[in-house]
């Protein structure tokens, strides 16, 4: 039986970019991150 790897690729690493990631890793979806910005997270930094 052949098994699906589902993967998922967000653009935009901000909040809700992480907010993503992190639900779909939660349910199994490999995910792939790009954003502009080298510093991920710019918008909650303070």
């Amino acid at each position: 039986m052949t098994q699906t790897v589902q993967k998922a690729l967000i653009v935009g690493a901000g909040t809700a970019g992480m907010s993503a990631a992190i639900t779909l890793r939660r349910i199994g979806i490999e995910v792939d991150m790009i954003d502009i910005n080298p510093n991920w997270g710019h918008s909650v930094q303070g």
